[in-house]
């Protein structure tokens, strides 16, 4: 009597390649993920860091007459910083869309604006409390 095998193994391929597609593949897939994330995650701080530095030497630059020269003939001071992250993303070998780019740019300056109204702020409650406590010592 003579046994086939063949049905056993076809059988037990089966079997196997059901359990990579339901269990590996997914496993695999949130590793890779995850990691990816991670990896999108940092470069999305690394433009974020880029952005706020742009946007602040956009703005010391601007201050000095020979910054007003260079900032005019590139066009504007977003456009200073549009060029300055372009230049030094690509050398850290990281690439984004322009919009993003520019979104980026967008919320640096919005958060220098808004750190700035702030302390502005401070420093008018700071004057107005001192005044009030002149006037009710005379």
């Amino acid at each position: 009597m003579q046994i086939d095998i063949t049905q056993i193994v076809l059988a037990l391929i089966g079997l196997l390649s059901s359990i990579v597609t339901i269990v590996l593949v997914p496993y695999i897939k949130t590793k890779l993920d995850a990691a990816a994330q991670s990896l999108s995650a940092d470069k999305r701080k690394t433009l974020a860091e880029f952005a706020d530095i742009a946007v602040n030497a956009a703005e010391q630059i601007a201050s000095t007459s020979d910054g007003k020269k260079l900032i005019a003939k590139i066009g504007s001071k977003f456009d200073f910083a549009y060029t300055r992250i372009v230049a030094r993303l690509s050398d850290a070998g990281i690439y984004f869309s322009d919009d993003v780019i520019k979104d980026a740019i967008e919320a640096s300056l919005k958060q220098a604006y808004w750190k700035r109204a702030e302390g502005e702020a401070i420093a008018t409650a700071k004057a107005v409390a001192r005044v009030t406590n002149c006037a009710g010592e005379g």
